[in-house]
């Protein structure tokens, strides 16, 4: 994608000028995620944890620049977890 070592790749992306090299950035970005939360799976004890905390009422949410289509696609890799578990 072009993107220069330490810069993040999202600022990249917002700085090119060309919308069409733009555009060409955000697919392979997504296609990247989306493999990635393909891939993903679950830490040992992740779902009982967050089951754990929503039984304690304690708020529960996720942080991350990811899409939020190839976060869904994550959490379809856990058997008991969804995205309405979370806050």
């Amino acid at each position: 994608m072009g993107c220069p070592p330490n810069t993040p790749v999202l600022e990249y992306i917002q700085s090119l000028d060309d919308d069409r090299k733009r555009s060409a950035a955000v697919a392979r970005l997504n296609a990247f995620e989306m493999a990635g939360a393909d891939a993903s799976r679950p830490n040992p004890g992740a779902a009982g944890l967050i089951r754990w905390l929503k039984s304690r009422s304690v708020a529960v949410g996720i942080l991350t620049r990811n899409s939020r289509m190839s976060v869904r696609r994550a959490l379809a890799n856990f058997d008991a977890i969804r995205i309405d578990d979370f806050d």
